[in-house]
């Protein structure tokens, strides 16, 4: 089941590099957004939906891609002249569309607590170095 639903991703990862304009300046430089920022925007249900979406609208767009030129040269494969990775998939497991929206949503939320977590973290590790070099700051003078 994992290996149909690492294809999406690859070829997802691959797409850019294909599809690049040679004479196309390089893009500028990407908002920041601090930790905080980017955790509570992944905590918040409309941001975490949006997410979703955007997903699914990249897998379905990656989904279309025609394979069925492959059977040709893989006639002992079960790719079909038609074929997309959609209908692949489909016929490997009818509700794989499904299953990757839910590990889509489960991630988005599970990212979203990490990074909570982690602004957290970093909150009570700048809290307890304060603490170290206060002690360290009164022990040096004795």
């Amino acid at each position: 089941m994992r290996n149909y639903m690492l294809l999406p991703v690859l070829a997802f990862a691959a797409t850019p590099a294909l599809a690049q304009d040679r004479d196309a300046p390089p893009p500028g430089p990407a908002p920041q957004m601090n930790a905080r920022a980017a955790a509570n925007a992944l905590n918040n249900p409309m941001v975490q939906n949006g997410v979703v979406g955007l997903i699914d609208a990249l897998t379905d767009a990656v989904m279309e891609t025609r394979v069925g030129p492959m059977a040709a040269i893989a006639p002992d494969s079960s790719i079909r002249p038609n074929d997309t990775l959609d209908s692949m998939a489909a016929r490997r497991n009818p509700d794989y569309r499904n299953e990757i929206h839910r590990t889509a949503r489960q991630t988005v939320v599970a990212a979203g607590r990490t990074a909570g977590a982690a602004v957290a973290m970093s909150d009570e590790l700048k809290a307890t170095t304060e603490r170290i070099r206060r002690v360290l700051g009164t022990t040096e003078s004795h």
